[in-house]
């Protein structure tokens, strides 16, 4: 069970010689609010405005989904729980604080840094 509040990160695979990954991304938290790259700052120099722009970058290949625990995750499993949990209203709270987008498809991006 991911504990509330937990936030999970799109990586590249690990080296196999060495085991570092160079690039990390933040997705989103707790399945509820998803990340926006605004300019060209996602991965490889993505902009991320949407559910399907990250669909796009969570299956490639190369990409590995950890938690911030550094647990690694299913991706299928990790886009199907984001499918059934990241669609939801707008909070008055994300109302009023701004920065926050919502796409044709009912997911809430945030387009600042969040923790």
């Amino acid at each position: 069970m991911t504990p509330i509040g937990t936030n999970f990160y799109a990586t590249q695979k690990p080296c196999k010689c060495c085991g570092r990954s160079t690039d990390n991304w933040h997705v989103g938290k707790s399945f509820r609010t998803l990340r926006a790259y605004r300019h060209g700052d996602g991965p490889y120099g993505a902009s991320i405005k949407s559910f399907k722009d990250w669909l796009l970058i969570l299956t490639r290949k190369e990409i590995a989904v950890v938690d911030e625990y550094g647990q690694l995750q299913n991706k299928k499993e990790f886009v199907d729980r984001w499918r059934e949990r990241g669609r939801r209203a707008m909070s008055y709270e994300q109302q009023q604080a701004g920065g926050y987008i919502k796409d044709n498809q009912g997911f809430i991006l945030c387009t600042r840094e969040f923790f």
